[in-house]
């Protein structure tokens, strides 16, 4: 965390198979494991399969914005960059 950067590792299946709760426990997991690593970057664990409901993989990035903390300056600048890497895995579904 402090001299190295961890990537992950959000579960895939949970935005396959899951509903709002769901991810919403995922998403708070992941943040919670993060949290006391500044090199943390919060992101899908492998890739996200093309059947994934894209409501889902919407839903996943507005509760991890709503839930990181924060807004702009007041947010660290490895949870602006994970905001990135968590638009990008949604965009990638699309491609």
């Amino acid at each position: 965390g402090n001299t190295h950067i961890i990537v992950g590792n959000a579960d895939t299946r949970i935005l396959l198979y899951g509903d709002k709760d769901d991810i919403e426990n995922e998403v708070k997991r992941c943040i919670a494991l993060g949290r006391g690593c500044p090199g943390y970057f919060m992101a899908v664990g492998n890739h996200i399969p093309p059947n994934t409901p894209v409501d889902n993989c919407l839903y996943y990035n507005e509760f991890y914005e709503k839930t990181a903390g924060g807004s702009g300056s007041e947010r660290t600048a490895a949870q602006r960059s994970t905001s990135i890497l968590a638009d990008a895995a949604v965009l990638s579904i699309y491609i």
